[in-house]
C-alpha cells in the first residue's frame, strides 16, 4: 500500500492463523477466486469472536480496492468473523466478487464425512458472523457478493448435503451503505440484519434458510444469541412454536431502501415439500416469519418476493402480509412495501 501497488493473490488457498489487516489505501486482486482460510485456535471461541480480514480499524478512514476472491474457514472456528469492515470510506472504495463460501470443498474439513446431514459437531462451527460492517463503516460499497454457508458438499460427486453452522449472515450497523447483487444464505440467527443503521440502499438481495431448520432452530441452534451483537430474540419472536432464521431484519434503521429482492425458505429438515406448490394442502409453510421491521425504523421495498414463508412482513412481532393474499405464480409478490417513509 506504501509503494501504490496491487497486491496479487496468485491462484491458490493461502491458510492463515491470526487476523489479516488491510489498511487504508489497499488494493487486491485475486487470480480465478484465490482463496484466504482461516484455521486454528484465534477463532475458538464463539463469544470472543476475532475477524480473519480486518478492513480497516475503528476510526480509520480512507478507500480499498479488492476483488475476485474467497473467503473460507477449515474445521471449528466457531469465533470467526469472515470479513470486519471498519473503514469510513471515501467514494470509489468497495468489495467486488468478494465471496464467503464456508465448508462443503476440500481442506475445510466440512464435508460430508465430517458435518453429515441431521448431525450437530462442535467442529462444523465455521463462523460467528460472515460479514460485520461495523458502526465505523461508513459508505462501505459491495457489488456482486455471495456470502454463504454450504447446504451440499461440492467437491462430492453427487452433492450430497451437509450439516454446517455459522451464526450470522451480513450485518450492517453503518450509515450510507450500498449493496448490489447479494445473496446471504444458511447463517442460524439472520441472513441480513440492517441495526441502528441508516441510509442503507440494497438492490437485488436474496437469502435461503438453513435448510436444517427447525431442526434445529433458530431458538435451539449451537450459537446461542448475544446481546452485544443485538441478536433476535426468537424466545420472545415464538414463545409457543418455533422460529426459523429471518431472511432480513431491519432494528432501529432509518431510510432503507430494497429495489427488488428474494427472501426463500424452501426446506424443513432437509424436506422440500413445504414449499411445494402442488402440496395437497398448497400451503406455504417451511417458516412462519421472514421479514421483521423492529423499532424506530423506515423501510421501502420495490419487488418484495418470498417463497415458503407464511407471513410476508412482521413489524414489531405483529404480522401483517399473509403469503396467500400475495400469490403470483410460484413467488408470493408485493409489488411496492414502505413503512413510515
Amino acid at each position: 500500500m506504501s509503494q501504490n501497488k496491487v497486491l496479487f493473490f496468485e491462484h491458490g488457498v493461502y491458510k492463515v492463523t491470526n487476523t489479516i489487516y488491510v489498511p487504508p489505501g489497499s488494493r487486491m486482486v485475486g487470480e480465478t477466486f484465490s482463496t484466504i482460510m482461516a484455521s486454528g485456535s484465534t477463532w475458538a471461541n464463539k463469544d470472543d469472536p476475532k475477524a480473519v480480514v480486518q478492513i480497516g480499524k475503528p476510526g480509520e478512514s480512507g478507500s480499498v480496492e479488492w476483488s475476485d476472491m474467497l473467503l473460507q474457514t477449515q474445521g471449528a472456528t466457531p469465533g470467526a468473523i469472515v470479513i470486519e469492515y471498519n473503514l469510513n470510506t471515501e467514494r470509489g472504495s468497495g468489495l467486488w466478487d468478494v465471496h464467503t463460501r464456508i465448508g462443503g470443498a476440500k481442506g475445510t474439513q466440512h464435508q460430508i464425512a465430517e458435518c453429515p446431514v441431521g448431525s450437530i459437531n462442535p467442529g462444523c462451527m465455521a463462523a460467528h458472523t460472515n460479514v460485520h460492517i461495523t458502526k465505523t463503516g461508513n459508505g462501505a460499497y459491495f457489488e456482486n457478493n455471495w456470502f454463504w454457508t454450504a447446504d451440499h458438499d461440492l467437491d462430492d460427486w453427487n452433492s450430497t448435503r451437509t450439516a454446517i453452522f455459522t451464526g450470522r449472515g451480513l450485518h450492517v450497523e453503518a450509515s450510507n451503505v450500498f449493496l448490489w447483487a447479494s445473496g446471504v444464505e444458511h447463517h442460524a440467527l439472520y441472513q441480513y440484519q440492517f441495526n441502528n443503521a441508516q441510509n442503507i440502499f440494497a438492490g437485488y438481495i436474496q437469502t435461503e434458510t438453513p435448510y436444517y431448520m427447525p431442526t434445529p432452530d433458530a431458538k435451539t441452534q449451537p450459537y446461542g444469541r448475544s446481546d452485544a451483537y443485538s441478536d433476535p430474540d426468537y424466545a420472545a419472536a415464538c414463545p409457543e412454536g418455533i422460529c426459523d432464521a429471518y431472511g432480513l431484519r431491519v432494528l432501529n434503521s432509518k431510510n432503507v431502501m430494497i429495489y427488488a429482492g428474494g427472501l426463500y425458505s424452501f426446506f424443513k429438515s432437509y424436506d422440500v415439500s413445504c414449499s411445494d406448490p402442488n402440496a395437497a394442502n398448497g400451503r406455504r409453510d417451511c417458516q412462519n416469519q421472514i421479514f421483521s421491521i423492529e423499532g424506530d425504523s423506515s423501510v421501502q421495498w420495490y419487488g418484495l418476493n418470498q417463497v415458503g414463508a407464511l407471513q410476508m412482513i412482521t413489524i414489531d412481532r405483529q404480522d401483517k402480509a399473509l403469503w396467500s393474499d400475495n400469490l403470483a405464480a410460484y413467488p408470493n409478490t408485493i409489488g411496492y412495501f414502505t413503512y413510515r417513509v
